[in-house]
């Protein structure tokens, strides 16, 4: 993930691996999953397992609200650092 410093993500859905992180920001940041997959060097079938993987460990029930709940704690943890 070039673009970003998957680090600076790891406290926003602490529920995550590494690469469901890197899988959701960059979701969230706009790339779809054909991206994603050409990215990363993996499947869209991969990505795919990824963001549903996210989406059971905190129990939502679509990509959007799997979205949100990025946003939500990113703000939260930006609020935190001021």
């Amino acid at each position: 993930m070039n673009e970003f410093e998957i680090n600076d993500y790891l406290d926003v859905l602490p529920k995550l691996s590494r690469r469901e992180i890197q899988v959701v920001a960059m979701t969230c940041s706009g790339f779809n999953r054909s991206e994603i997959a050409i990215k990363l060097n993996i499947s869209v079938r991969t990505v795919d397992n990824h963001l549903n993987h996210a989406m059971q460990k905190y129990e939502l029930n679509s990509y959007s609200q799997l979205k949100a709940q990025f946003f939500f704690n990113f703000l939260r943890n930006l609020k935190k650092l001021h």
